[in-house]
């Protein structure tokens, strides 16, 4: 009877030592960390020596790391850095290169994805960044009806870079016959060779708001000559001033 007893005791110790692990809670393994998509360069923000890497991610991920290099490099070979947003803007690029770069998700700890890409992009030339700048003689030569000209027409205004180095901006007056404050005034250069007025408010009052905007035809520009441009917009685009809306031409000379 005792030698029963002892061999059921010693039956059960091993049936519950075999059980301790069942109860055990391991180490969770790491979850699948997905590779970002949908990688781009936003073209508004690309400059010669600047662009905006942009990508998205489906793990809510606070990390990523982003590699890039001239086109056609190894991961591991080129310039890396991090963010903690869906962009990130990488800046002392080449004028007229071509680029890649990769993005990867960091889910935490070591875990990350697998990398993304390649994406390719170029830079824009550099030369535009020293064009269209200095002072200018601006002159209405489209039609000047009773409320007078539409900018300081006859006046020098300096035309500087505002922000990307295709943008365009000068201080100037809004139908100065009536109205009296200075206000600023945009233009882009655009990539397909045109000039572009973006929308703006005037300064002025009337029964609304008053903007300028893009024209019905873009005028044109030749990069290897700003000694005279022609810049055409839109006046009174949404026509709150009872006046119809007016296309207007300005041309620019440099002195």
């Amino acid at each position: 009877m005792k030698k029963i007893l002892l061999v059921f005791i010693i039956l059960l110790s091993i049936s519950c030592s075999n059980n301790d692990g069942d109860n055990t809670v391991g180490t969770e393994p790491e979850f699948n960390c997905h590779k970002p998509t949908s990688l781009k360069i936003d073209p508004y923000y690309t400059t010669a020596n600047s662009a905006v890497c942009e990508w998205y991610d489906s793990n809510n991920s606070q990390l990523f790391n982003i590699e890039y290099g001239p086109r056609g490099f190894s991961i591991g070979s080129g310039t890396r850095v991090n963010s903690g947003e869906l962009y990130k803007k990488i800046t002392e690029l080449n004028s007229n290169t071509e680029y890649d770069f990769y993005v990867r998700s960091n889910c935490g700890g070591e875990n990350y994805s697998e990398w993304a890409g390649p994406h390719s992009f170029i830079t824009k030339s550099g030369t535009v960044s020293d064009s269209f700048t200095g002072n200018y003689l601006i002159e209405e030569i489209t039609n000047i009806d009773s409320n007078g000209p539409v900018l300081s027409n006859g006046s020098i205004v300096t035309l500087s870079i505002s922000g990307q180095d295709n943008r365009r901006k000068f201080d100037t007056k809004f139908f100065p016959d009536n109205c009296s404050p200075i206000y600023t005034f945009y233009f882009v250069l655009q990539e397909n060779g045109t000039l572009n007025v973006p929308l703006l408010q005037s300064a002025c009052s009337c029964n609304g708001s008053y903007y300028f905007g893009p024209s019905n035809e873009d005028s044109s520009y030749n990069l290897n000559n700003d000694s005279v441009f022609y810049l055409k917009f839109s006046s009174d685009v949404y026509n709150d001033c009872s006046s119809g809306v007016k296309q207007v031409t300005y041309k620019f000379t440099k002195q």
